[in-house]
């Protein structure tokens, strides 16, 4: 495991520099706190799946990856009771600046690690996820390869992603250069990836991630359930969820 340090500038295995650090790595925190009731979104979807590993009341031992300043991460440590949860983020920065939300769960771990070379062993993880950090890497399935390496049998991997030709999306990640790797992460990829990895996809599904004011959550929530089981509606939504196992 990778101490905390004051090295900001860190590079990874294939030396890249793949993550939001400097100004940057303040700003993403800022943004995802004026949405974070869609954030929270994302984090139940996940909570869901976490719930069919906990049986007779044991707790996970469970990793995400590119954790950054851990608004996922506690949002689930609240809900799902841990054994232990690692938070890897290549960003020194991201890290710290999460310290006032991690410090309030013992379990948590935080971790300064590449995506590419998870500094843990093989096969200890329960559950290990990325959410909404994938596209970051240049070389996705080479990072789901690691997750998968340090993932148990049985364990499950969730990878909550953009999908790229949503309008927002792809207005985003045609400006913006670290966005542009949405465009790689088309669903056949994904599968490619995974199965490659050793893993077993057990359902590929689309959800919403929209700006919306609270009066209508849950309105729109009803839509959004009536709008997933229209096959080719469904698949034209702001995110997607791949659900897979060891």
């Amino acid at each position: 495991m990778l101490p905390l340090s004051e090295n900001v500038m860190h590079e990874d295995a294939l030396g890249q520099r793949e993550y939001y650090e400097g100004p940057a790595a303040d700003s993403i925190d800022r943004k995802r706190q004026r949405f974070s009731s869609l954030h929270y979104n994302k984090v139940l979807g996940l909570i869901d799946k976490a719930g069919s590993l906990v049986v007779d009341g044991e707790r996970l031992k469970v990793c995400e990856i590119g954790v950054g300043t851990a608004m996922h991460a506690s949002w689930f440590m609240e809900e799902i009771p841990v054994a232990g949860f690692f938070g890897v983020d290549v960003s020194i920065r991201a890290l710290q600046n999460g310290r006032l939300r991690w410090e309030r769960h013992p379990e948590f771990v935080p971790v300064q690690g590449s995506a590419y070379r998870l500094p843990m062993k093989d096969g200890i993880f329960d559950l290990v996820f990325f959410s909404g950090t994938l596209h970051h890497c240049q070389y996705p399935g080479q990072a789901i390869a690691e997750a998968a390496r340090i993932l148990r049998k049985g364990g499950i991997l969730v990878i909550s992603e953009p999908v790229w030709y949503f309008p927002t999306n792809l207005f985003l990640n045609l400006r913006i250069p670290e966005e542009s790797g949405q465009r790689l992460l088309k669903r056949k990829n994904v599968e490619q990836w995974c199965s490659c990895a050793g893993l077993q996809v057990r359902k590929f599904e689309y959800f919403n991630y929209l700006p919306r004011p609270g009066s209508l959550e849950k309105p729109v929530k009803g839509l959004e359930r009536i709008i997933s089981r229209i096959p080719l509606v469904r698949s034209f939504s702001s995110m997607f969820r791949c659900t897979t196992c060891k």
